[in-house]
């Protein structure tokens, strides 16, 4: 769990920001596809900071705005997309620490996870070691 969390506790905001450069492939991961007109007025309504991040709730809010997204799909990940979309925000899991937190979050029946559920599960998991 070292390689998710470090030696200091990240606060709720800073966990969930991701890089605009990996939002692309994030976004890919979870199913969400948008025009570049749609990726500007996205990201009109969410903040992105001095290091060129955004919070990746906020910034799906604005998706589920934009796409008009039925309540509870704005965040569905693909469980075989997980490990890649976590690398791309900077968080590593090992397949046993993957497996774990999958065992604590809800996945549909077209093999789907909601995203924030996973990453609450992983942050209990951290917080329990």
């Amino acid at each position: 769990m070292e390689s998710v969390m470090g030696t200091r506790r990240p606060s709720q905001c800073e966990r969930d920001t991701v890089d605009l450069q990996n939002l692309d492939s994030i976004l890919d991961s979870m199913g969400v596809h948008l025009t570049n007109e749609e990726l500007q007025e996205v990201l009109k309504r969410a903040t992105v900071d001095a290091n060129g991040k955004v919070n990746l709730g906020e910034f799906m809010k604005g998706v589920k705005t934009i796409q008009k997204l039925p309540p509870g799909e704005e965040d569905k990940v693909d469980v075989g997309n997980l490990d890649s979309m976590l690398a791309n925000m900077g968080i590593h899991l090992t397949q046993e620490e993957l497996q774990e937190a999958l065992k604590h979050s809800p996945v549909d029946s077209d093999g789907r996870v909601g995203l924030s559920a996973f990453m609450k599960s992983v942050m209990s998991m951290a917080e329990s070691k």
